[in-house]
């Protein structure tokens, strides 16, 4: 009977695993409160509020606000982590996030500590990298 266990164990980590890693549309991220997850969705909104003495850069997935399905909060602190400006690269492209979703005052946020946290979808989103066209590929692979 102790010989069925590792295979328990093993299959448990496994669904854990694969339920941490499945990449969630941004309108279902309030079904995930208090998990870590991978969501995906667009960028549609940015806003930079200063409030005492801090200031976040909030953006938002989905619909503006106030109706976003997901809001992606960065603080000021934090900035100096992002070698682009958030709200300005990332406004319109797909993206993928993955982190700890909150509920904080009935709106569900995800807090973005660096740019690792967030990945831009498709070819050439990711800043002063620009996509290789299919001549310059074929290039590398043509025989002398």
């Amino acid at each position: 009977m102790k010989k069925g266990y590792p295979a328990i164990i093993f299959l448990l980590c496994c669904s854990i695993l694969a339920h941490a890693q499945s990449r969630i549309p941004s309108i279902e991220a309030q079904k995930y409160v208090g998990e870590r997850v991978t969501i995906t969705g667009k960028i549609v909104g940015a806003k930079i509020i200063s409030a005492f003495r801090s200031r976040q850069t909030i953006l938002y997935t989905g619909s503006a606000f106030p109706n976003q399905h997901l809001a992606l909060v960065i603080q000021q602190e934090d900035r100096k982590y992002f070698p682009y400006k958030p709200e300005e690269f990332l406004m319109n492209k797909r993206v993928s996030v993955t982190g700890k979703l909150v509920d904080t005052e009935g709106r569900t946020e995800m807090l973005l500590n660096d740019a690792g946290d967030i990945k831009a979808e498709g070819p050439g989103d990711e800043p002063g990298i620009k996509p290789m066209d299919v001549g310059t590929f074929s290039r590398f692979f043509e025989e002398d």
